[in-house]
């Protein structure tokens, strides 16, 4: 079958490639003992959240003001009380990437660093399987957002919006700016 297989791709940690061909080499391949099961690339989509408008509340520089509804509601202040916000943990998400510099989530970036804030190092911390860029980035929202509830909080820590506010976040973009990725493109 040379020549007749493109765009193969490997991915060695789930044991599976991504290939484009005809039906007719699919089936061939199918027939080694080595192949478990042929998938079609679906395009997976994203459902849009659902926005709720609350306006923080003022309180005193350096003290809590406002803690997101969402947050408190699956009681993450109680165990923040006992010691635990995510320091020393690492989140990572898969979505539509991460906008790195954003006010609530820039100094939670594992590639942040505090002695040169505005070049962070994006190697190991982010990779982009739809564009292949290097810098993190979200070009559609979805995935800043998600982010936020995982580690958010403002600069000055007035208001809590992630569940973990001490951990550090990693991201990959594999969803385009409408919400859609392949599963290749997930998998990668």
């Amino acid at each position: 079958t040379t020549g007749q297989a493109s765009d193969i791709q490997s991915f060695y940690i789930v044991n599976a490639m991504a290939v484009t061909a005809t039906r007719e080499v699919m089936e061939k391949i199918a027939i080694f003992p080595e192949v478990e099961k042929i998938h079609p690339n679906e395009t997976r989509q994203l459902q849009a959240p659902t926005k709720v408008d609350e306006t923080p509340k003022a309180g005193k520089v350096g003290e809590i003001s406002s803690i997101e509804w969402n947050i408190n509601h699956i009681g993450a202040p109680a165990v923040w009380e006992m010691g635990i916000d995510g320091s020393g943990t690492v989140v990572a998400s898969i979505d539509t990437g991460v906008q790195w510099d954003h006010p609530a989530l820039k100094e939670h970036y594992r590639g942040f660093d505090p002695t040169n804030p505005d070049v962070p190092s994006h190697e190991y911390n982010f990779f982009d399987a739809v564009n292949g860029r290097t810098e993190a980035y979200d070009d559609q929202g979805h995935g800043t957002h998600v982010t936020g509830t995982m580690v958010g909080s403002e600069p000055n820590e007035e208001n809590q919006i992630g569940v973990a506010p001490g951990a550090k976040w990693i991201a990959v973009k594999a969803l385009n700016a409408d919400g859609s990725g392949t599963d290749a493109q997930l998998i990668a």
